[in-house]
């Protein structure tokens, strides 16, 4: 019978030699041995360690937990009193306030006083005197305790400018102006007021210094006399325009400023009518800058003066409006009449009616009387201020060449 040798696998616990290795279990009642800890593992170890047992947490030296080890405190007591400023240090360690001099080399050559922050905590505080920062000291109620003078700084006298009571100081200045549609400026035919070519008479009011625009002014007119242009004021009768409404009267209603130009979204104002007895809706509009301005005249205003000016504005906002008794031009004159400057009539072509066109004729003739305060603009071509005075000028000036 032939033998077979039979190969047999390696144990994971066989050795290099082919040793099988046993390992003996260790008794279920027998404990780890604690590691044997040294006076200078202790160093390197300075929290507490764990028992095997789960119990609490127990120092190095097998005492119950008191906090740090003693070397380990009295290391820090040493600390504190070597190198911690006295700020910082142990309230049992610390002295009594006293006076501390800087180095002679430092730019504060003036003491640091120490001062507690309160009675109820024993707090301090130290702060150099003269800084920016600086607090005013508190003294303490001490024993021979001598009191440092609180530094006195120099007091610095500032003029400041009286502001005019009285009123007679010019502020503003306010224009009366006039827009003629017709080429001679002086006169408006039927033809054009069947036309509704009757021009526009209005107002313009500008600071000398917009800085000085009250606070009680109201809006719109305050953010308007605080820029360059200044505000301006027109009456116009209400009339239907919903297009003219849809992009510019709705920006302007957003700026708190009135609709312009009359403009209306009812159906029922139809503007002004040619029937003396008859009275429409009005509006004051703010600003008015639907007319450029071809003759005007120039007022210095005061204080009170503009203040009685936007009086007038604001009782004749909604005003009705009648052509030949009260429309634009009888708005601007009886407000410059109403603070007490003199105006021009605006009226003489049809009697006591007052237009644009009869206003401009005021002007230039104030203008030819050598009124500075007048300024009328450039004639465009085929106009004349006055067709008939033109013509007696130009013959007499024909005359004298020949």
């Amino acid at each position: 019978m032939s033998t077979q040798r039979i190969r047999r696998k390696s144990s994971p616990n066989e050795g290099m030699n082919g040793k099988t290795l046993r390992f003996s279990p260790r008794p279920l009642g027998s404990q780890k041995p604690k590691p044997i800890q040294t006076a200078r593992d202790s160093e390197h170890q300075p929290f507490p360690q764990p028992t095997s047992s789960g119990a609490p947490f127990e120092l190095i030296t097998n005492q119950p937990s008191q906090g740090l080890a003693l070397d380990m405190q009295a290391k820090i007591d040493r600390s504190w009193k070597s190198k911690t400023p006295h700020s910082q240090q142990p309230l049992t360690q610390r002295k009594t306030s006293e006076q501390i001099s800087l180095q002679p080399q430092s730019p504060l050559n003036f003491p640091i006083q120490r001062y507690p922050l309160g009675d109820q905590y024993n707090l301090w505080f130290s702060q150099p005197h003269g800084s920016l920062s600086a607090k005013p000291s508190i003294q303490r109620d001490d024993e021979d305790q001598t009191t440092t003078p609180e530094p006195t700084t120099p007091t610095t006298t500032t003029t400041t400018t009286t502001e005019d009571t009285t009123g007679t100081v010019p502020v503003a200045t306010l224009k009366l102006c006039a827009d003629v549609e017709t080429a001679d400026r002086s006169k408006l035919g039927l033809v054009d007021l069947a036309q509704a070519k009757v021009g526009h008479t209005f107002l313009k009011l500008s600071y000398n210094d917009t800085s000085n625009v009250p606070e009680s002014m109201r809006q719109p007119t305050k953010r308007l006399l605080q820029s360059p242009t200044g505000s301006s004021f027109g009456f116009y009768p209400l009339i239907y325009r919903a297009s003219t409404w849809t992009y510019d009267s709705a920006q302007r209603m957003k700026r708190l400023e009135t609709p312009g130009s009359g403009t209306s979204l009812d159906r029922r104002h139809t503007g002004f009518s040619l029937n003396p007895k008859k009275w429409v809706p009005g509006r004051v509009e703010e600003p008015d800058v639907s007319h450029a301005s071809k003759g005007e005249k120039s007022y210095v205003l005061t204080q009170p003066e503009v203040d009685g000016l936007m009086q007038y504005v604001e009782q004749k906002k909604d005003a009705q409006y009648n052509l030949f008794k009260y429309n634009c031009t009888n708005f601007a004159v009886e407000a410059v009449q109403s603070i007490g400057k003199s105006a021009p009539s605006g009226s003489g072509q049809y009697g006591d009616i007052m237009l644009p066109n009869a206003l401009y004729k005021n002007l230039l003739d104030l203008s030819r009387s050598g009124d500075t305060d007048v300024t009328l603009g450039p004639l465009a071509e085929g106009d004349a201020h006055d067709k008939k005075g033109d013509k007696k000028t130009g013959k007499k000036s024909s005359t004298k060449k020949t």
